[in-house]
């Protein structure tokens, strides 16, 4: 997996690692355990304008080499990690419309008095 990627979408794997997402279409949930990113110096011929001589651009590129995510069913079955097209599937989509159709499942409940709370991998 190689996918072009920009800091800001760094930030949001940082700040949404770790965290339940949930697809709003079918109630799946997806966690992003780890990712890895890789920084490429890339020099292109550019022309700066119509008539100028193309000059050597060089320019970092960042790359999400490697990502872990697991999956769960709506019954709470363990669905797995990820292959690498599907990573990059859930990758493409909002990534915070996904968690905040979490957030909002989780107020629903509360809503009822009821909460979601994570079983230690132990006792399962």
């Amino acid at each position: 997996m190689k996918l072009k990627i920009t800091e800001t979408d760094v930030l949001t794997f940082n700040n949404l690692k770790g965290k339940i997402l949930m697809r709003g279409d079918t109630p799946r949930l997806y966690k992003i355990v780890d990712f890895k990113t890789e920084e490429v110096t890339e020099t292109r011929m550019e022309k700066p304008g119509m008539f100028k001589k193309a000059v050597p651009v060089v320019k970092k590129q960042l790359y999400l080499t490697a990502v872990d995510i697991h999956a769960w069913h709506s019954t709470g079955k363990f669905l797995g990690t990820l292959s690498d097209d599907s990573a990059s599937w859930v990758l493409h989509r909002d990534l915070y419309r996904i968690r905040q159709n979490w957030i909002d499942f989780c107020d629903q409940l509360k809503s009822f008095g009821l909460q979601v709370t994570e079983i230690p991998e132990t006792t399962k």
